[in-house]
């Protein structure tokens, strides 16, 4: 059939031909572009699952790495909770022999004027008063003899305290930096 055949078919031939053709061609197209379509969206859900792996991964990771640096904490926490317990443990036990020892200090001025007084303990010569003084000066009464050896006794017990109290405090400083380098 050709061309002019085709004209001289009756009307409603050529409409459907026509019809039965642009419904071909509209097949055709619609088959192609949805497998066209169709192909795309594979691609578009292959990708897409494929980041959603990679998504899923990375989150594992990250959750992993989370709960590692929680972990780590916790034990950093408890560990830096215990050296605290244990230094103010030691302290404690630095502090309480520190304050016997100033009492002890106190004791030992007590105990160095009790013995200079029953004479058990007596002074170097450097500490002890001029014996000539005491002897030139006749006229100075018992009493300023014994208010003097009086002070000299307390001046000497006053430093036996101090030095005692500082000895104290030098190995309580010692201590507590003993205990803070272990």
């Amino acid at each position: 059939m050709d061309s002019i055949g085709f004209l001289l078919l009756p009307g409603w031939a050529r409409v459907l031909i026509l019809a039965v053709i642009a419904a071909v061609l509209m097949l055709i197209g619609g088959v192609s572009g949805a497998w066209i379509r169709n192909t795309a969206h594979a691609k578009d859900v292959a990708a897409w699952a494929g980041a959603r792996a990679e998504w899923e991964k990375e989150r594992a990771n990250w959750e992993r790495s989370r709960a590692e640096t929680a972990t780590a904490l916790a034990e950093a926490s408890e560990k830096a909770r215990a050296t605290e317990q244990h230094q103010a443990r030691t302290v404690a036990v630095i502090s309480e022999k520190h304050l016997q020892e100033l009492k002890n200090a106190s004791n030992k001025k007590a105990r160095v004027v009790a013995d200079l007084r029953s004479n058990t303990l007596r002074l170097r010569k450097r500490w002890a008063r001029c014996e000539a003084d005491r002897l030139s000066d006749t006229a100075a009464s018992t009493a300023s003899v014994d208010a003097a050896t009086r002070e000299r006794d307390a001046s000497a017990a006053r430093i036996v305290r101090v030095g005692a109290e500082a000895d104290a405090h030098i190995r309580a400083l010692q201590g507590v930096m003993k205990a803070e380098r272990e």
